[in-house]
């Protein structure tokens, strides 16, 4: 499977799915938590960052993007991230 399947056909925004909550921690890196099921996905320094500028910038279309289109579709396929609706943007 390719990256660009897993992503939206417009690059563009990602935003988090419903109920998960992104919070940095301390010592660095950060946690992705579902409030309904309680799943937890912890994440180091370099994946945060990544995240924050996923959510704050959107996905990027250079080539030099490729490890944070690799995430962004990755957290999508998992259900931690989900793409607005063109309404929704």
């Amino acid at each position: 499977m390719t990256i660009s399947s897993s992503l939206p056909d417009a690059l563009g925004s990602v935003r988090l799915a419903p109920h998960i909550t992104f919070t940095r921690l301390p010592y660095g890196g950060a946690v992705l938590v579902n409030g309904v099921t309680l799943a937890i996905a912890e994440c180091g320094e370099r994946h945060c960052l990544l995240i924050e500028q996923l959510l704050t910038c959107g996905i990027p279309e250079s080539e030099d993007g490729l490890v944070a289109r690799e995430l962004a579709a990755d957290l999508i396929k998992s259900g931690w991230f989900a793409v607005p609706s063109p309404d929704q943007r």
